[in-house]
């Protein structure tokens, strides 16, 4: 990206976003940034059905490795207009949360957008529990409106 953006929130990223917002299927899509929280890029990963979508951890951690990321945030569209995360989308957080401190590339925050705002995961406390959940497995993971 040719203009430096930096990333300290979500409400920072999801201006950029509104591709997503207006989708008619799930799209989960990965945001990468550098170790000072500038924007490196912002990629779908996976596309789904109107209410559902899964997503490889690989594909995730490929991306981030490739592009030298310091950090990322995960997120997905919600074509409902619903902003509330279903308990797929807190599970597969979790899963990617774990999977990535194991990584030693910090998962930032997950958020949803739809046509009617957006839902940060960080915002809400809903990350404050995922590092006492049981053992991550390597497995697909199912985000769902």
């Amino acid at each position: 990206m040719k203009n430096k953006i930096y990333i300290s929130c979500a409400s920072d990223v999801v201006p950029y976003l509104r591709k997503y917002q207006k989708a008619r299927n799930e799209h989960f899509f990965l945001i990468g940034v550098d170790g000072q929280h500038y924007l490196k890029f912002i990629k779908t990963v996976a596309i789904g059905t109107v209410n559902s979508c899964f997503v490889y951890p690989r594909e995730i951690f490929y991306h981030l490795i490739k592009k030298d990321c310091a950090a990322f945030i995960i997120g997905h569209n919600h074509p409902s207009g619903n902003l509330s995360p279903s308990d797929s989308d807190i599970e597969t957080a979790k899963e990617i949360f774990l999977k990535a401190k194991f990584m030693g590339i910090p998962m930032l925050d997950s958020i949803i957008v739809s046509k009617n705002g957006y839902l940060s995961f960080m915002e809400h406390d809903l990350m404050k529990d995922f590092e006492d959940k049981e053992k991550s497995q390597n497995k697909s993971l199912k985000i769902a409106d």
